[in-house]
């Protein structure tokens, strides 16, 4: 079905918050309303940055994507065939030729365990996507995604792209062999798919949350938040509630490594201002074995960039306040150390772990629409110092990825992708079109 011109405010909502995350052409989006917000260039070279600064360290105790894939040697599928039948349905999508050199596209998708690197182009109907050696750039797959659009949500897990079908509302999944597997059960009850989806890391299971407005005596905004296997077996409720005097939606934000605990956040929806890094209010930890839900972190009025740890220990966030600060959580203990983010810089995000969880970065933006300009850091868990391997740059260089220890994924505001040496800083454009995104999470 084509999208109802009547659409929520919700969906829009998401639809802009993802862009703001890197899809396509990584313009600061402007929206209407002013709220607190977390906070978080120009021709192609490959030369490194130069500027190299240590930060003031500041600690403080308180309480509280997989694999190889292969091509087709074809290129050209067989006829649609219906190959698995519960609440999933499967069939092969039609391939995309190679596109011609310098032919464009934003967008793409990360890789949930960060070892695997997938770039869409999508200046092709439907978008080209390219699974490609997350070190070198070298691609090695490349597949289809009928009904994809760079502002929906699109996550890589275990050689499988999961998405949904602008056109038709659903969630789907696709191989990079072309096999494409509709998960009709991952809705929010009406035509349109109001939420947010996030499967786990080795694509076997699969979250959503969704928010939908319906007159109620008991509140009109319903939300629930649920987890299923990938073919729609063994679902559980995680909330399922009323909301009389507020509009929120939860999303499933992180699965802990072994997949037992499900990290969600429960932003208000609805709201705007000139945000560059989306992220969420809260965290709340559900145990998918007992039902409980623990609060990790309170709620903080502010859409605060945050990113959990390869591990699942520590969550890394950037609270919304006027003086910025990267602060990490223990998830255990409630711990925390804080290191204060550069002064001139007024809104940062784009949070990403190292594989080994012994570093970060992060992206940090100037905050101004009328000359903006990214810089990116590098911090050392351990002793929280930081080095900016970035300055100013007025590409808007953001962090997407870091899928190899010496090897971190960005966007520019064109929506092309980049390589980064983490310990030089040296830059190097990917050879394919389009971008890495982080889609939601």
């Amino acid at each position: 079905m084509k999208r109802q011109t009547t659409m929520r405010v919700l969906s829009l909502l998401v639809a802009v918050t993802l862009a703001a995350c890197g899809g396509g052409a990584q313009v600061p989006p402007t929206l209407v309303v002013e709220i607190p917000t977390s906070s978080s260039g120009s021709a192609a070279t490959n030369a490194p940055p130069t500027a190299t600064t240590e930060a003031a360290t500041a600690t403080t105790r308180a309480p509280a994507g997989q694999g190889t894939a292969t091509q087709s040697s074809s290129g050209q599928p067989s006829a649609a065939t219906v190959v698995a039948a519960t609440n999933a349905v499967s069939t092969t999508a039609a391939s995309s030729p190679t596109p011609a050199e310098g032919v464009g596209g934003g967008g793409g998708a990360q890789g949930i365990d960060g070892s695997i690197v997938v770039l869409a182009n999508f200046s092709i109907d439907p978008p080209q996507l390219t699974a490609v050696d997350p070190a070198t750039g070298e691609a090695e797959a490349i597949f289809s995604a009928p009904g994809l659009r760079e502002s929906f949500s699109q996550w890589v897990a275990d050689g499988y792209l999961f998405y949904i079908d602008d056109e038709t509302q659903v969630v789907k999944r696709v191989a990079f062999d072309n096999t494409l597997t509709e998960l009709p059960f991952v809705n929010s009850g009406g035509e349109l798919f109001e939420g947010q989806f996030l499967p786990s890391p080795n694509g076997e299971r699969i979250a959503w949350g969704t928010s939908v407005f319906e007159p109620h005596p008991e509140g009109d905004t319903h939300i629930q938040l649920k987890a299923a296997n990938a073919d729609g077996s063994d679902e559980q409720f995680i909330l399922d509630k009323r909301l009389p005097d507020e509009a929120i939606l939860p999303q499933p934000i992180g699965w802990s490594p072994e997949g037992r605990y499900l990290y969600f956040t429960n932003p208000l929806y609805g709201i705007g201002g000139y945000i560059l890094f989306f992220g969420g209010s809260d965290l709340q930890q559900a145990d998918l074995k007992t039902g409980l839900v623990k609060e990790i972190l309170p709620n903080m009025d502010c859409l605060c960039a945050m990113s959990l740890s390869p591990d699942g220990s520590t969550v890394a966030y950037i609270p919304g306040v006027e003086q910025l600060e990267l602060v990490l959580h223990d998830v255990a203990s409630g711990a925390e150390q804080r290191v204060p983010i550069d002064v001139d810089h007024h809104q940062a995000g784009g949070i990403i772990w190292s594989p080994d969880g012994g570093l970060l970065m992060y992206t940090m933006a100037v905050g101004n629409p009328d000359s903006e300009a990214y810089s990116v850091v590098k911090v050392d868990v351990a002793t929280m110092s930081q080095t900016v391997l970035i300055q100013d740059d007025d590409r808007l260089l953001q962090t997407i990825l870091w899928p190899v220890t010496d090897t971190v994924w960005l966007n520019d505001a064109s929506g092309s992708a980049w390589r980064m040496d983490t310990e030089s800083g040296a830059l190097t454009k990917a050879d394919v079109p389009g971008g890495v995104v982080r889609a939601g999470w």
